[in-house]
């Protein structure tokens, strides 16, 4: 509505307000994640992946998905209220968390899993997981208001949307399941190698070959299993949950012809497997570079022993004539 009043009908001011917030958006990324782990080349890799990936041009580039860019920079606010609240608990703070979560649960209610990426923040880059139990069930307590909050969301979003979800049997649970599976893998695969990208993507019923569901189900399980190696990577899989069950509903009234899948939803996730790529590439680039220094002290080291077994074997001849 405030664009309207503010550009009318022109279509150059809703763009350009959907570009704006973009950006913010990839502002707010690159310094919150520049105060988390104070790695500046990989926040700036991980901000300008999420600026310029052409799986959130679909976000950016259509007005109707304004809720798309609006719920993402509320939530990069979140995450930087949060950081903020962590270096200094005060109770102000933490109504700011509140305050913007909540906006950001109006923008998009996809935001409903933001409580478990703070409790997989805590654990890292923020490191305030220990030992003792009793700090944990602190910090799972600490989360309880946010989670209230996501379940009246939840609430209201299946209130809202009572009539779209009845006509579930449409389209058999079975198909709805395989179809979720062989997404999960394509979402993974599209954020490598982002080709084939189409507005509409057909639902396949059940022409899905029996070995493609096998291969994907046996890859996100691989990918589960491996995965919590960096707990920043394993917030992807918070999001995955509404993505699953979004794409397990495809079908239903609110679109009769069926959809796979869509690039959209990816445009919050995707900067949690941006991270852990980012900072898993540096760490496995610093043990290559640390391992071949080690190789080569001991290639320099090995002539050095050499020579010196031949002065002894030199000096035992001398000795022994």
């Amino acid at each position: 509505m405030i664009d309207c009043q503010l550009f009318g009908l022109n279509p150059r001011g809703h763009h350009f307000t959907n570009v704006l917030l973009h950006a913010i958006a990839v502002l707010l990324l690159f310094l919150v994640l520049r105060q988390m782990t104070g790695a500046f080349w990989q926040s700036a890799f991980v901000a300008a992946l999420f600026a310029i990936h052409p799986l959130h041009v679909e976000s950016v580039a259509w007005v109707a998905e304004r809720k798309d860019v609006l719920s993402g920079v509320f939530f990069m606010l979140t995450l930087g209220a949060y950081e903020r609240y962590v270096r200094c608990h005060t109770f102000g703070r933490y109504l700011f968390v509140m305050l913007v979560f909540a906006l950001g649960l109006m923008s998009k209610p996809m935001l409903v899993t933001v409580p478990l990426v703070l409790l997989l923040l805590d654990y890292w880059p923020l490191r305030r997981f220990a030992n003792k139990s009793s700090v944990a069930s602190r910090l799972v307590f600490e989360k309880v208001p946010l989670l209230a909050l996501s379940a009246a969301s939840c609430a209201a979003t299946i209130l809202a949307q009572k009539t779209a979800v009845s006509s579930l049997e449409e389209l058999p649970f079975s198909f709805r399941i395989s179809n979720a599976v062989i997404t999960y893998v394509a979402y993974v695969w599209q954020m490598l190698w982002p080709t084939k990208l189409a507005v509409f993507y057909p639902h396949p019923y059940d022409r899905l070959p029996l070995w493609e569901i096998l291969l994907a189900a046996g890859f996100a399980r691989h990918n589960y299993r491996h995965r919590f190696r960096v707990a920043a990577e394993t917030a992807l899989l918070c999001d995955r949950l509404v993505l699953v069950f979004d794409h397990a509903r495809a079908g239903d009234r609110r679109d009769p012809g069926g959809s796979a899948g869509a690039c959209r939803p990816l445009y919050l996730p995707s900067p949690h497997r941006f991270v852990c790529r980012a900072h898993l590439g540096v760490d496995r680039f610093d043990g290559f570079l640390a391992t071949a220094s080690r190789n080569s002290r001991l290639r320099r080291e090995r002539p050095d022993r050499a020579a010196e077994l031949v002065r002894m074997e030199a000096n035992w001849l001398l000795e022994k004539q």
